[in-house]
C-alpha cells in the first residue's frame, strides 16, 4: 500500500503536533488480564461508538455510546447527544472533529449510576486506529485520552491506496473466504497495520480493524469477530450507528 501524501493547512501542522504528543503515549500490546483468552467468557461488556451526520446540513450530528452484554446479547446502556459540528472534515484528523462530543459521552457514562456496573472492558470506534498516515487515527486519540483499551473498525482501508487496485481486490477474494479469514494491510516498508476482515461468510466486503491503545492486534481482531454476531459490523457499533441515524430522522 501507498501513502497518500499532501500539504498541511496551518491549522493541520497545530494537529499534527498534537497527534505526535499524544502518540507517546500509546500502547500496542494487551494489557489486561481477561485478554490472555477471549474464548473463556471472560469478556463480556464492550462499548461502541459512532457518529452520524445529517446529509442536508452537514454540520449537524449525533453521536451514540452503546454499551452491549455479549453474555446476554443485549444492550445495557445507550445514550446520544446533538452536535452542531463546527471542525470542518479533514482527511486524517477525524478525532479533532469528534473528540469533545465522545468525550462528553464518555464522562455522562461514567458519571452515570450504572457507570460502574456496565463498565466496558474495550471500546469499538467506527473509524481507524494505527491504520493511519501517522498511525494515530481516531480510535489510538480518544484511547489514550480516556487510558481504555480501544479498537478502530472501519468500512474502507482509508489512507492506504493500493497501487493496482484490480489486483487488491483480486488479492481480497483469494484470502477472504471464510469468516475469520483475514488480509494484512501493510505500509511502504511492509509493517502490518491492521487487517482487512471477514467476518460473515455470506457478505462479500470486508471490515478493516487496527489497533486503537492497550490492545494487540490479534486481541482486535478475537473481540470483533465476537462482537459479530449476525451481521458484518460488531454489534456495539452497528446499535450504536442504528440509534444515532434513527434520531437524526426523527429530529427532523
Amino acid at each position: 500500500m501507498e501513502n497518500i501524501k499532501r500539504d498541511f493547512t496551518a491549522q493541520e501542522k497545530v494537529w499534527v503536533n498534537e497527534q505526535e504528543k499524544l502518540k507517546i503515549k500509546l500502547i500496542c500490546n494487551d494489557t489486561e488480564e481477561w485478554m490472555s483468552d477471549i474464548d473463556d467468557d471472560k469478556l463480556r461488556y464492550v462499548a461502541g461508538l459512532d457518529v452520524s451526520y445529517d446529509k442536508d446540513e452537514s454540520e449537524r450530528g449525533c453521536a451514540a455510546l452503546v454499551i452491549y452484554d455479549l453474555t446476554n446479547q443485549s444492550v445495557v446502556y445507550d445514550d446520544k447527544i446533538f452536535v452542531n459540528v463546527t471542525t470542518e472534515y479533514s482527511a486524517g484528523f477525524l478525532a479533532f472533529r469528534e473528540v469533545d462530543f465522545i468525550l462528553e459521552l464518555v464522562d455522562r457514562f461514567f458519571n452515570s449510576k450504572i457507570g460502574n456496573q456496565y463498565e466496558p472492558q474495550v471500546w469499538l470506534f467506527d473509524g481507524n486506529g494505527l491504520m493511519h498516515p501517522r498511525r494515530f487515527g481516531l480510535a489510538s486519540h480518544i484511547g489514550v485520552l480516556i487510558d481504555r483499551p480501544t479498537v478502530g473498525v472501519s468500512k474502507s482501508p482509508y489512507h492506504f491506496i493500493p497501487t493496482d487496485r484490480k489486483q487488491f481486490k483480486h488479492n481480497l477474494n483469494l484470502s477472504l473466504v471464510h469468516r475469520g479469514d483475514r488480509f494484512n494491510m501493510t505500509d511502504e516498508k511492509g509493517n502490518i497495520l491492521g487487517v482487512a476482515l471477514k467476518t460473515k461468510d455470506s457478505v462479500k466486503n470486508p471490515i478493516y480493524v487496527s489497533i486503537g491503545h492497550r490492545v494487540s492486534l490479534e486481541t482486535a481482531i478475537k473481540v470483533v469477530l465476537r462482537c459479530c454476531i449476525q451481521f458484518k459490523n460488531p454489534e456495539p457499533i452497528r446499535f450504536a450507528d442504528q440509534i444515532s441515524r434513527e434520531a437524526l430522522r426523527n429530529k427532523k
